[in-house]
């Protein structure tokens, strides 16, 4: 199959891109640019998480994965609606490994099995949610959409 090729030709080469799909042998970065790619991109990745929701007039972009360990990676998905950009994100990480998106986290509550925060920056109008589950995972979407719309999105992320 398609994931199996990628995977031989990209043995000993730095960059392959085929169909859309492209590994970055070096830095073990994956980018994907066709939406019709993902269950490929699951395939060769299967802790990856797909978007089970996505707002109407937002189209896909690309999914970038970096694989920043063994165990750990950060998936971006990138969505247009040709005014406004939807960032998701999906970090997987080793226990203990720290945070990725502390930085962003003004107001949370506990949910179970994780807590979701949120933050608005009115100047921007840029609001983003994050859902930490477990020790290992984190979900994020930011964009120019409102709270219940970015949670409805993570909710609907599905592994």
């Amino acid at each position: 199959d398609a994931v199996e090729l990628l995977e031989q030709e990209a043995v000993g080469s730095e960059s392959l891109s085929t169909q859309g799909l492209q590994i970055e042998e070096h830095t073990e970065d994956f980018i994907v640019e066709f939406e019709s790619k993902l269950g490929e991109a699951k395939e060769y990745l299967p802790e990856l998480y797909l978007p089970g929701y996505v707002p109407e007039g937002y189209a896909f972009v690309e999914l970038e994965i970096r694989r920043t360990s063994p165990e750990s990676f950060i998936a971006t998905y990138v969505y247009d609606d040709g005014a406004n950009v939807l960032l998701i994100h999906q970090r997987q990480k080793e226990r203990d490994g720290g945070g990725l998106f502390a930085d962003y986290i003004v107001e949370g509550e506990a949910l179970e099995g994780g807590a979701v925060y949120y933050q608005e920056d009115p100047e921007a109008g840029v609001n983003s949610c994050t859902y930490f589950w477990e020790e290992d995972l984190e979900l994020y979407a930011a964009g120019r959409l409102d709270r219940e719309t970015l949670e409805q999105i993570l909710t609907h992320f599905l592994p």
